[in-house]
């Protein structure tokens, strides 16, 4: 725990672990990060570090350990919870809709995140902006190439779908189990 106790908008883990059959992939391990703080988790192959995030997320079961999020314990909560209260996991593997635009695909995000379109637009520019990545906002998808298009690793919506943002963003929501 922080030393005079959480802040209103940070992310407490203590002590995760994560143990599998006797085989101790996160062991005690602990983190503090601010809202909007942005913090790389570095180590070899195996050493724990997306099983740490999954484990804070709560999409695998920790061994122990504790999450706060506020100050509010968020332990036990699911990751469509946690979701909603602003603690979202993203995935490794990139997967946008190729024919949409890198814009549409990071706002896509935004919405899944839980955002209202109105502040997932205003999201979405800001997050190309902080990347360095507007002047590629109008570009589709499927013309950057694997490595560029990280930044918006999350599908997008579009009228062109033929169904309505709201459901798209909720369906795809499902498939990641975060809404």
């Amino acid at each position: 725990m922080t030393v005079g106790g959480p802040k209103p908008d940070q992310l407490v883990a203590e002590q995760i672990r994560v143990h599998f059959e006797g085989v101790k992939a996160v062991d005690g391990v602990d983190l503090t990060l601010e809202q909007g703080q942005i913090m790389g988790l570095i180590g070899p192959n195996g050493a724990g570090k997306t099983t740490f995030m999954n484990a804070v997320s709560h999409f695998v079961p920790r061994t122990s350990g504790r999450v706060t999020l506020g100050g509010r314990d968020v332990t036990s909560w699911p990751p469509n919870r946690l979701a909603t209260s602003g603690l979202v996991r993203t995935f490794q593997d990139v997967a946008t809709f190729p024919e949409l635009t890198v814009f549409e695909n990071v706002e896509l995000g935004a919405l899944g995140g839980g955002l209202s379109r109105r502040k997932a637009r205003a999201r979405a520019w800001s997050l190309l902006e902080s990347l360095g990545l507007e002047s590629m906002a109008t570009m589709q998808a499927s013309a950057r190439s694997r490595s560029t298009t990280s930044a918006s690793s999350t599908p997008s919506i579009t009228d062109r779908t033929g169904r309505s943002w709201r459901s798209l963003a909720i369906s795809i929501g499902r498939s990641c189990a975060i809404t």
